[in-house]
């Protein structure tokens, strides 16, 4: 539902990163006036969000930035290709045909983005503008030049990531807890084996994700375990476990940027996309929860946050929007993460079972993307093809205490059972607590 905007009205943007750029050029668009504030803006290189899928490419192309993020005119966003830990063939997971997303830099991003919004009319932006306090309708924070300033708009919008200060402020709610650890690593003048594709790496203790972002340089985002982040050397730690289950022409170049130190840390968490904001006070983004980054869905599920606040819903209407939007990003994600990153013998069958389900043809793989990507956001439809997996794992697993007449005594096979009834409770307990 869009409402009329008032051309006096005036809004506060905390964080001038990719979504609150976004946020700032749409409202500018429709004539309101808006403050950027940004407490580090010179922080732009980190690991943050690359990937974006068709929605949100078409998100970009909508506000006319698209040209400047495609000019390299490298091959990208044809979907996912995973790399089962077995050795077994590649799963090839495309987008539904003339859909393309799209990997970028994240400084690059930024960059675009900061460039349209400031050029914008009604935009102001305040660099090193350090939030402290919100009251009401009244944004505390300090400029440049270490003075307090006080300003009063209708609307605050905490666009400033998992560490939020506008979330903390004006709800008092803590920084999430950390699930994992991620290493960006560039890998310089290498080919990826199904170019064009994103590739997931499934066998090392966590998942990899790797994607071009420029012609000659590929990002590797390698998961570390929230049980292994406190080793004493994480780059020995990289250099040991997970090289085995890359393409072997990439090893000297990982290793070599390992051995150089050329990593960038970044902590993964995972919080439920329950609270969008209170009285005048919005969140978008990672503000309003984190996914696990091995589905690449953040930063299209942020800009889509930014769509829907611009079109000036009230709070309920934006709040009851999104819920509905991003339930099942959100299970996908987590179910997703922990089939992949576990290695236990239920572990183990769950992913066979996954790969089952997507190597029995083109509609299943193109059904687990309409998911993956934000397009089909329908819970019954997540139900299906989740029980069907599901399914599929506990007929083995039954099939395996049938034959080995292990009725009564602990067996692997019955380790499997109870590991494959904890998963289907846990994916099913997030989308139940979803509603």
């Amino acid at each position: 539902m869009i409402r009329p905007i008032t051309a006096d009205r005036r809004v506060c943007v905390v964080g001038a990163g990719p979504v609150g750029c976004l946020l700032a050029l749409l409202w500018s668009r429709q004539g309101v006036k808006v403050d950027l504030l940004e407490a580090r803006p010179t922080q732009v290189r980190r690991l943050g969000g690359e990937w974006l899928h068709p929605a949100a490419v078409d998100i970009l192309r909508t506000v006319g930035v698209l040209p400047q993020l495609t000019a390299s005119k490298f091959p990208t966003g044809r979907g996912f290709t995973l790399f089962p830990e077995d050795g077994s063939e590649p799963i090839e997971l495309p987008y539904q045909p003339q859909r393309l997303g799209l990997s970028v830099e994240h400084a690059t991003l930024v960059h675009v983005l900061r460039a349209a919004a400031f050029e914008a009319p009604g935009v102001d932006f305040i660099p090193h503008a350090r939030l402290t306090g919100i009251h009401d309708h009244t944004a505390e924070f300090v400029d440049a030049n270490g003075v307090q300033r006080e300003l009063s708009y209708d609307q605050i919008v905490g666009a400033d990531g998992r560490g939020s200060q506008v979330r903390r402020s004006a709800l008092g709610l803590r920084r999430p807890r950390m699930t994992s650890c991620m290493a960006g690593v560039l890998l310089h003048d290498v080919e990826m084996p199904h170019e064009g594709f994103g590739h997931v790496f499934v066998g090392p203790p966590g998942p990899v994700l790797a994607y071009r972002i420029a012609p000659q340089i590929v990002r590797l985002c390698v998961d570390v375990p929230a049980v292994h982040c406190t080793e004493p050397d994480l780059n020995t730690f990289l250099r040991t476990h997970y090289p085995t289950y890359l393409p072997r022409a990439w090893h000297d170049e990982f290793c070599r940027v390992l051995t150089a130190g050329e990593v960038v840390w970044a902590q993964n968490s995972v919080e439920r996309r329950v609270t969008y904001g209170v009285g005048p006070v919005r969140l978008v983004g990672d503000a309003v929860g984190c996914l696990h980054p091995i589905t690449a869905s953040g930063m299209t599920l942020g800009f889509q946050d930014a769509v829907c606040l611009a079109a000036d819903p009230t709070l309920a209407e934006y709040r009851d929007e999104r819920r509905a939007a991003c339930h099942v990003p959100q299970a996908l994600a987590s179910s997703l993460y922990a089939a992949l990153s576990r290695h236990d013998e239920s572990s183990q069958m769950i992913r066979q079972s996954i790969y089952r389900h997507w190597r029995q043809g083109a509609a299943q793989r193109d059904d687990t993307m309409q998911l993956l990507c934000a397009e089909e956001n329908r819970i019954w439809q997540f139900r299906r093809i989740f029980f069907k997996i599901a399914a599929m794992g506990l007929e083995s697993v039954v099939r395996d205490i049938v034959v080995s007449r292990q009725w009564r005594q602990p067996s692997t096979a019955w380790r499997r059972l109870q590991g494959q009834v904890r998963w289907l409770d846990a994916t099913t307990t997030l989308l139940d607590s979803s509603n």
